[in-house]
Formats: structure tokens, C-alpha cells, sequence
């Protein structure tokens, strides 16, 4: 049985791209609905799903989601927001989740990798899971840089990164930091490191050109 790949997203240009590529091994199709993005959202959604839709926004969540449901071919439909992940022990039991016993879905556990007990219903992760160890600081990050804060933001991206946590989504967003600040030379650097891992990506591939 396949499965389909089914998301809403809006201004996810931080996020969809490892959303889509944390179950790429095991969706059949993506559809990504994107619902009026002001940044490179679009960008990235044509070129990591197999059906892109650009869908008015009119309040709904509903009426978005049942857009990306509507064009679903198989027979199981996963869905994710922009900011989620499988992580990649678990896409095993996906698997064996869809091809055991009959069921009409399955309900999946959702992790919370926050700083503190500030949210209520806060609960502290014990490293089960690896994922959560970079998304920590790319979350903490995001939010430093949003506010401007854009040293203690480049100082988390490089913490991680001497933590060993060098990926796609940490080397990007340290190139915006860098960008930001306009600090062209460093975030040129960046997207080229981006490209080294995820090669022909368009959005750092377009990031790059601009700076070139």
C-alpha cells in the first residue's frame, strides 16, 4: 500500500523542505497546498512535490486541507504540517503500520522539543530521538533571528554545528542570518555548504546567484 503525503503550508520557507524530505523514502506522492506565502514557500513546494497547489486563502484549514486530500491517489494519507517531522527510526513502523492489520488510520505520537515549562502540558523529551537535538536550536534560532537578535541567533546555528549537527536546514538558516546582517561573503558560504548537501536545491541555488 502507498502512502500520500498531504500539507497545508503558508510562509514554511524555514521548514517545508525537511518536512517533505523526513518521509520522501516512504510517501509515493507529495501535494502541498500553499495558501498565500509572501516569501520562497511556493519556490520550494513546486520543486519537492509531485502536485503543487496554490489555493486562495478563506479562513478554512478545512476546506485547505480537503483541497490536498481531493488529489490524493493512494490508499493512505500522511499528514504533516511544515514545522513536523517522521523522524527516521520510526518510518519502519509507518510501514509496518499501513501493511498490518486493517485499520481506517493510526494516530501518531506528536514530540514537543521546547526550552522549558513555560507551555502548558510541557513535557521533557529524555534523546529518544536524535531529530530533536538540531531542531531545538534551528526553533530557538528562527525565533532569535525573527526578533532581530541576530547574534545569539548565529551563535546557536554555530553551537549546533560544532555539536556535529551540520545539516541542510542549520547551514540555510545561517546563511539568512548572515544575509540579515549583510554579511554577504559568510552567507554565500552557507548556501554553497547547503548545496554541497542538498545539491540543485533552487531556493539556496537562487539565494546564491542573487549574491553573485
Amino acid at each position: 500500500m502507498g502512502i500520500s503525503l498531504c500539507m497545508i503550508v503558508r510562509n514554511e520557507e524555514d521548514w517545508v523542505d525537511g518536512a517533505v524530505q523526513s518521509v520522501r523514502s516512504i510517501a509515493s506522492e507529495v501535494i502541498i497546498a500553499d495558501t498565500g506565502s509572501s516569501d520562497s514557500t511556493h519556490r520550494r513546494v513546486k520543486a519537492l512535490a509531485d502536485k503543487a497547489l496554490k489555493i486562495g486563502w478563506n479562513g478554512s484549514c478545512a476546506d485547505a486541507r480537503n483541497s490536498t486530500l481531493s488529489e490524493a491517489s493512494e490508499p493512505w494519507i500522511l499528514v504533516l504540517d511544515g514545522d513536523e517531522r517522521i523522524a527516521t527510526k520510526d518510518l519502519p513502523l509507518l510501514n509496518q503500520a499501513i501493511n498490518g492489520n486493517a485499520a481506517d488510520g493510526r494516530y501518531l505520537t506528536q514530540r514537543d522539543y521546547l526550552f522549558g515549562n513555560h507551555v502548558l502540558g510541557w513535557a521533557a523529551n529524555e534523546s529518544e530521538y536524535e531529530e530533536g537535538e538540531s531542531k531545538i536550536f534551528l526553533y530557538w534560532a528562527i525565533s532569535e533571528k525573527n526578533l532581530r537578535q541576530y547574534d545569539s541567533a548565529s551563535g546557536l546555528l554555530t553551537r549546533a554545528l560544532r555539536l556535529g549537527l551540520d545539516t541542510f536546514e542549520v547551514r540555510f538558516e545561517l546563511g539568512n542570518v548572515f544575509l540579515a546582517q549583510n554579511e554577504l561573503t559568510k552567507a554565500r558560504s552557507e548556501y554553497a555548504k547547503c548545496l554541497a548537501i542538498q545539491s540543485n536545491d533552487p531556493v539556496a541555488l537562487e539565494k546564491i546567484s542573487k549574491l553573485n
